[in-house]
C-alpha cells in the first residue's frame, strides 16, 4: 500500500550527439544493461546537392588555385590543370559524364598531392564537386 516491495523501474541510460559541418558533441551516460542512442546529423555546406554551374565554379576556383601554386611542380601543374579544365567542359554539358568527371577529378588530386598546401586548398573543393557526380540528378 505505501510502495514497499514494489521494485523501482531503472532509468534507461541514452546517449546523443549532434553533428554539425566537422564538430562533434554530446554526452554519454552508460550505467545499465541497455544503452539507448539517439543520433542526429545535419549535412554541412560541401554535402548539400550544389548544381552543374556550382561544380563549374568551384573548378574555375580549384584551377585558379592550381595555376597560381609556386609550390606545385611544371608537369603536375600541367596534369592537373589538363584534367581539371576536361572535367570544367563535361560538367557544363547537358547530360554530363559524371564517370568521366569523378576520373578527371581524381587524376587532377593524384598530381597536386605532392604539394600538400594546394592539396589540402583544393581537395574540400574537389569533394563537393565529385559529390556532386554521385548524386542522382545533374
Amino acid at each position: 500500500m505505501f510502495g514497499f516491495g514494489k521494485k523501482k523501474t531503472p532509468e534507461q541510460p541514452t546517449q546523443s550527439q549532434n553533428i554539425s559541418n566537422t564538430s562533434v558533441s554530446g554526452q554519454v551516460a552508460q550505467a545499465g544493461r541497455n544503452l539507448n542512442q539517439v543520433m542526429q546529423c545535419s549535412q554541412s555546406q560541401s554535402e548539400q546537392q550544389i548544381s552543374a554551374t556550382d561544380a563549374a565554379d568551384l573548378l574555375s576556383q580549384v584551377l585558379s588555385i592550381v595555376n597560381n601554386a609556386p609550390s606545385l611542380s611544371e608537369p603536375n601543374k600541367a596534369k592537373a590543370t589538363s584534367s581539371l579544365e576536361a572535367a570544367k567542359v563535361a560538367v557544363t554539358e547537358p547530360d554530363p559524364d559524371k564517370s568521366y568527371i569523378s576520373g578527371s577529378l581524381q587524376r587532377a588530386l593524384d598530381a597536386i598531392r605532392s604539394a600538400s598546401d594546394i592539396y589540402n586548398l583544393a581537395k574540400p573543393l574537389l569533394d563537393q564537386v565529385l559529390l556532386w557526380t554521385t548524386a542522382a540528378n545533374p
